[in-house]
C-alpha cells in the first residue's frame, strides 16, 4: 500500500506519513521534502503517496484512518516476513508453523522472537566473558 502523507495545520504545519505498517511524524519545523527524505531514509522505500491538508480537529479521524489501514494489511513478521498464509520458511527451519508473539508492534513470529532472544543472550555472554 502506498504511504499517505497528511499535513496538519495547527499554529504551524505538522506531518504524519503512514502506509498502515509504519507511521512517521514530523514537527512544525519539518517541510514536506524533509518528511519524504526521512521516510525514505528510515524505511528504504519511496514515498509515492499523496499529500492533503487536514485541520487539527480531524486528527482523531486521521489516527482512526491509520489504525484502519493497519487492520487491512496482512500481519507479517518484522524479521522474516512470514504471514498467516505463508509460513514456509519457519516450517523449513523448525519443522512446525510459528505463532504470533502477543503485544509486539510491529509483529514478530515465535521463531524469530526465539532467535532474537538467543542472539541477545549470546551477546550478553560475550560481553560478560570479555571482562
Amino acid at each position: 500500500m502506498k504511504p499517505h502523507i497528511f499535513r496538519i495545520d495547527d499554529k504551524g504545519t505538522r506531518w504524519i506519513i503512514s502506509d498502515g505498517e509504519q507511521t512517521l511524524r514530523g514537527g512544525t519545523s519539518a517541510t514536506y521534502r524533509d518528511m519524504i527524505r526521512r521516510w525514505e531514509a528510515i524505511h528504504g522505500k519511496p514515498i509515492g503517496g499523496y499529500a492533503r491538508p487536514v485541520g487539527i480537529h480531524r486528527l482523531q479521524q486521521m489516527e482512526a484512518f491509520i489504525v484502519n489501514l493497519r487492520r487491512q494489511l496482512p500481519k507479517s513478521c518484522r524479521a522474516c516476513g512470514c504471514t498467516d498464509d505463508d509460513c514456509r520458511q519457519c516450517v523449513e527451519a523448525t519443522g512446525h508453523a510459528c505463532s504470533w508473539v502477543e503485544g509486539e508492534d510491529p509483529p514478530i513470529c515465535s521463531r524469530c522472537a526465539a532467535e532474537e532472544d538467543a542472539a541477545l543472550v549470546a551477546a550478553m555472554e560475550r560481553e560478560g566473558g570479555a571482562s
